[in-house]
C-alpha cells in the first residue's frame, strides 16, 4: 500500500471492508498496522477521509470492547 500508493487507490475502499471484517472476528495488530498504513498514505485525500475516519473510530470501538472482556477473564 504504501509503495503503490497511486495504483493501490482504487483498492482503499475494498481494504476498509476488509480490516473492519476481519478486526471484528480476530482483533490482531496486523489489521491495525494497515489502518495505520491507511491513515499516513491516503489520509490527505479528501476521496478517503470519511472512510478512513470512520475505520479508525471503529477499530477503536472494538479494540475497547474486546480488552473490556479479557479484564473479565
Amino acid at each position: 500500500m504504501r509503495c503503490l500508493k497511486s495504483y493501490f487507490q482504487p483498492f482503499v475502499e475494498d481494504v476498509y471492508g476488509t480490516i473492519l471484517e476481519s478486526y471484528t472476528k480476530y482483533p490482531l495488530g496486523s489489521y491495525v498496522y494497515m489502518l495505520e498504513i491507511l491513515v499516513t498514505v491516503y489520509y490527505a485525500n479528501p476521496q478517503f477521509t470519511v472512510y478512513i475516519s470512520t475505520l479508525y473510530n471503529k477499530i477503536l470501538e472494538i479494540s475497547f470492547i474486546h480488552l473490556s472482556s479479557i479484564e473479565k477473564i
